[in-house]
Order: structure tokens, then C-alpha cells, then sequence
């Protein structure tokens, strides 16, 4: 038990340290290719007649503004190759401190090492899906912006193109404002099961109420174009319409990087709206969400015999041997997620890499010297 605790400690300790000096250099080199933008956006902020310690001072708050968002993204895109960095930095220090042959003269087989990394695996990987459903939806609307438009609480606003809602209505809008979750000149098509319209609503602004799951209309009005309603082209005040769309499917409609952004409830509700090509994407990402955690466990335990051995020496070899094999297995497996199979269904095609990872995994472990 010892044992376990105390390589978990080091584990954890060194996926902290190599996590925080990777996202800190990313960050740097970002902020010194992109300081005139930032700079520039601070100015805006500030005004023409403000001072150099002012601009100054808001540049710097524009930057962390902008950079400490991208540290949940950084790390739900790097936390299963960091974690394989980890494991072996900590095997290198043990293996330079003799560790690995007082553990062999003790009688303890190295196998037993193995569950400290599967507990850090499945430990990351919980952080990672409360980071996915819980976080990173919340920031979506920062981490969308580009570096132009640092300093803004989200993106620019939009044209809302005809847009078609779970229950057939139509949505098209002149802009769709992100800061504020508001509707420019909103229209809103209600149709029949034979797609003809039956109803109009339109509005000068509509806002997002996600307690209500609809748009409260600003000045809205609605008019039956049905001949053989009793008030056809009879015009009505209305402030409420209700609708699926709301603002994040808008912006996956938008920018379809956003669905990476989103909790697993409203990829499923989106796939109450999406056409069949759209589909494919969606249920590839909600698959890949489950597939994930079990493609870092399996590469990690590919990993570890590269580190964990019982005769000394050698770490840098084969740390440019784990490099050379992990990395690109790691890669390839997760871009196989992202990118479709040809002749594989969406779901079966993210499970591809399971099917070669799970007895590769177990023959490195069933190979490790102990």
C-alpha cells in the first residue's frame, strides 16, 4: 500500500509540474507572436487620451483575460500525453535512484506498479469529463474568440441563415449577438407536416430565456397565412416563441468546433434538429467522449513497459523509443475519433482504435521484465 501511495504521489506531482511548464510556454510564445493585438484591443478599451500605465495595465488584463480560459482546452487536449510524460519522469527518477532493483530485491513484482498509472489514468480522466460537461460549456462563448477579439466577452455577432428547429419552425435572423444572447430581427416560419407555412412571427430583438426554452420577443407579432383561418393576415401581439435553437446550437450551426464544447445532454438534444450528414459528427463526438478515456488508459499501458523495468539504465533510449511509437499510435488514434472511417458507421469507426489498442496493451504488459 505504501508502495501505491507514494508512486501515485510522484505520479500526480509530475503530471502537475510537466502540465502547468507546457500550458506556461505554450502561453508565452502565444502572447509574444500576438502582444500588438493585444495591445491594440486595450487601446480600444481604454480610449485615445488614456495613459501608458492605464494601456498598460489593461493590456495585461486582456491577456489573462483571454489565455486563462484556454488552460480547460489545453488541458482536454494534451492531459493523455502529458500523463504518459509523467509516467516516465517518474520511472526515469526511480530508475536513476535504484529504486526499480530495491523493489525487485524486496520480493515485489513491478506489475504492481502498474495500478498507481491505471488509477491516474481513470483519475484524469474524471477530471476531464467534469471539465467537458461542466466547464467547458461555460466558457464556450470565450474560447471561441480569436485574437482579434480579445477583450470582448465573446465573438462578434452573425447572420442567422434559414435555420430549421426540432418541431420544423424556421429561424432566420439578421444577426445573432453572442455577448448577449439577442436576436436582430428575428422571423420565425411555422410550418404544416407538407413544410407550408402557417404561421409568421417576427420581432425587432429577441433574447434567450433558457428557463422558459424559447425567445422572449421584443415588440413581436405574428400572422396566419392559412386562407381558411378566421384571422388570416389579422396581425397579433405575441412575446414569447418557443425553440430548440437555442444559442449554443446556433453557434455549432455557426462554427462546428463549438459541439467539442458542449455538454453530452445537448449533443444528444442536438440531434432532435440536425440533418443526417450532421449527425455523423455528433454521434462520432458523443462516442468519442466515452472511447476517449479508455484510448488514454490503453496507450498509457503500452507505455509502461518502455519505463518500468528491472535492469537500470538506458532511460533516454527508450524514452526516444516511447516517443517514436506512443506519440504517433496516440495521434493516430485520436484523430481516427474526429476524422471518419470509410465504410464504418460513426460509432463504429471511433471504436477502430479500441480493437488494435486493447491486445496490444495487454501483450506489453504481459511482456514486462519483472
Amino acid at each position: 500500500m505504501l508502495l501505491f501511495t507514494t508512486l501515485l504521489k510522484r505520479l500526480l506531482f509530475n503530471f502537475v509540474m510537466l502540465l502547468a511548464c507546457l500550458y506556461l510556454f505554450a502561453t508565452t510564445i502565444d502572447i509574444v507572436l500576438n502582444l500588438d493585438v493585444f495591445s491594440t484591443a486595450a487601446k480600444a478599451i481604454e480610449g485615445p487620451d488614456a495613459s501608458w500605465s492605464a494601456v498598460t495595465a489593461r493590456t495585461a488584463a486582456v491577456m489573462f483575460d483571454y489565455q486563462w480560459p484556454q488552460f480547460f482546452q489545453f488541458y482536454a487536449f494534451l492531459h493523455g500525453l502529458v500523463a504518459v510524460a509523467a509516467v516516465g519522469f517518474t520511472c526515469s527518477q526511480m530508475a536513476r535512484s535504484r529504486e526499480f532493483v530495491a523493489i525487485v530485491a524486496a520480493g515485489v513484482s513491478l506489475r504492481r506498479m502498474v495500478w498507481p498509472i491505471v488509477w491516474l489514468s481513470l483519475g484524469l480522466s474524471a477530471v476531464q469529463y467534469v471539465n467537458q460537461e461542466a466547464v467547458l460549456p461555460r466558457l464556450s462563448n470565450q474560447l471561441l474568440r480569436k485574437h482579434a477579439q480579445a477583450g470582448q466577452r465573446a465573438i462578434d455577432a452573425f447572420p442567422v441563415p434559414f435555420t430549421v428547429d426540432a418541431h420544423g419552425t424556421l429561424l432566420q435572423a439578421a444577426a445573432y449577438v453572442p455577448q448577449t444572447n439577442t436576436l436582430e430581427q428575428p422571423t420565425f416560419l411555422h410550418r404544416d407536416e407538407l413544410g407550408r407555412t402557417v404561421k409568421r412571427v417576427w420581432a425587432q430583438h429577441a433574447t434567450w430565456d433558457n428557463a422558459q426554452a424559447g425567445w422572449v420577443l421584443d415588440d413581436g407579432r405574428s400572422v396566419s397565412t392559412q386562407s381558411d383561418e378566421v384571422d388570416a393576415g389579422v396581425r397579433t401581439a405575441i412575446g414569447f416563441e418557443p425553440s430548440s435553437l437555442s444559442p449554443q446550437r446556433l453557434l455549432v450551426r455557426r462554427r462546428g468546433e463549438v459541439a467539442g464544447m458542449m455538454n453530452t445532454g445537448d449533443l444528444l438534444g442536438l440531434l432532435n434538429i440536425a440533418t443526417h450528414e450532421e449527425t455523423q459528427p455528433i454521434r462520432r463526438a458523443i462516442t468519442a467522449r466515452f472511447v476517449s478515456p479508455l484510448i488514454n488508459l490503453l496507450v498509457l499501458l503500452i507505455a509502461v513497459p518502455f519505463f518500468v523495468d528491472r535492469v537500470p539504465g538506458g532511460m533516454l533510449g527508450r524514452a526516444l523509443l516511447c516517443c517514436g511509437i506512443v506519440v504517433p499510435l496516440y495521434m493516430v488514434a485520436a484523430g481516427v475519433q474526429v476524422v471518419p472511417v470509410a465504410g464504418l458507421g460513426a460509432i463504429a469507426g471511433v471504436l477502430v482504435p479500441l480493437v488494435i489498442l486493447i491486445p496490444a496493451a495487454l501483450w506489453r504488459i504481459g511482456r514486462l521484465r519483472t
